[in-house]
């Protein structure tokens, strides 16, 4: 069966995104970049949510993304994306681009046929809800958490949607030149 791993960026004090919703402006440095490049490389695809989905797809799908000029990592990264199955969740679109599926309903059973299905590893970007929807099915199989060194005070928390806790046992941790620092656990 696959693993569905769970790769996000927080402030250190959970947070994803501002207290109105949006995202922090960061660029990762290139050693984070490659980090990232790493993961994703190693995946068969990519789960999502709507506005991730949406995100990620507009400058990384876009000739922005390999414009001359470009760091040589996020030329690699987009190189990367390309090849990547899709799967995006979400109520609201009618249709995805070619190269995704859309999954509407039925998201646990969807997501437990994919992981077992195909047999390969999906890495997970996406939303709190979407995320504790996961979690509360049991399909979320690991975390990579990219801690940021910035407190932000009040926002929208990455486990803020959970409904009850989650055990975790830690497998890795790296700290970048940068003072991010990664920390990878398995759910279990």
């Amino acid at each position: 069966m696959g693993k569905l791993s769970l790769y996000m960026i927080t402030s250190l004090d959970g947070f994803v995104a501002d207290s109105d919703g949006q995202l922090n402006d960061y660029e990762p440095t290139d050693e984070e970049h490659s980090f990232a490049n790493e993961l994703f490389d190693s995946m068969y695809g990519v789960l999502f949510g709507r506005k991730t989905y949406q995100a990620f797809s507009d400058f990384w799908d876009s000739p922005m993304a390999i414009e001359p000029g470009s760091a040589t990592v996020q030329i690699e990264f987009a190189r990367i994306f390309a090849r990547l199955k899709r799967v995006v969740v979400s109520r609201t679109l009618s249709h995805v681009d070619a190269n995704a599926r859309l999954i509407k309903s039925d998201l646990a059973k969807e997501v437990r046929q994919l992981k077992s299905s195909s047999g390969k590893d999906y890495v997970l970007v996406c939303g709190a809800e979407l995320l504790a929807t996961l979690i509360n099915e049991r399909l979320v199989d690991e975390t990579l958490i990219m801690v940021r060194p910035i407190v932000m005070g009040r926002g929208t928390s990455l486990f803020g949607a959970l409904s009850s806790s989650l055990q975790l046992q830690l497998l890795h941790t790296r700290t970048f030149q940068s003072g991010v620092v990664l920390h990878h656990y398995a759910v279990i």
